[in-house]
């Protein structure tokens, strides 16, 4: 049996009271800062791959370097939100139904589109 010492559960937890047995104890490790840089990228462009259309921005992170970050590839800002994708059914429950629809609809048609402020998450958002 192998006994693991977890982050936060000294207190909390199953009682175990055969000491015994254990063989070996490990301690977690830190996340590695590269790994998780390399995931957010490759999640990205996953992400660029899957959109039903296609622009130079998404062929832009389609074409980024894994080891490099969002930032260094130029496809965020560097700001506290990099890594958060958000989707449009998403955006939909604070704007409504009909601004999506008709966000939807001049997307189709390639035109150009503004709606109103509306309140996301804290911020000011409008669809364009």
């Amino acid at each position: 049996m192998i006994g693991i010492i977890a982050e936060r559960k000294k207190r909390r937890g199953y009682k175990f009271y055969d000491w015994a047995s254990i063989q070996d104890v490990y301690y977690p490790t830190g996340k590695d800062e590269k790994e998780t840089v390399r995931k957010e990228v490759l999640k990205y462009k996953k992400l660029a791959r899957l959109a039903s259309h296609t622009n130079a921005w998404l062929r832009q992170i389609a074409d980024a370097d894994p080891e490099k970050s969002l930032y260094e590839n130029h496809i965020t800002t560097g700001t506290t939100i990099d890594g958060k994708c958000i989707r449009l059914s998403t955006i939909e429950k604070y704007c409504g139904c009909m601004v999506m629809e008709c966000f939807r609809e001049a997307f189709k048609k390639k035109e150009k589109y503004s709606s109103y402020r509306f309140d996301f998450c804290g911020y000011d958002g409008t669809l364009w």
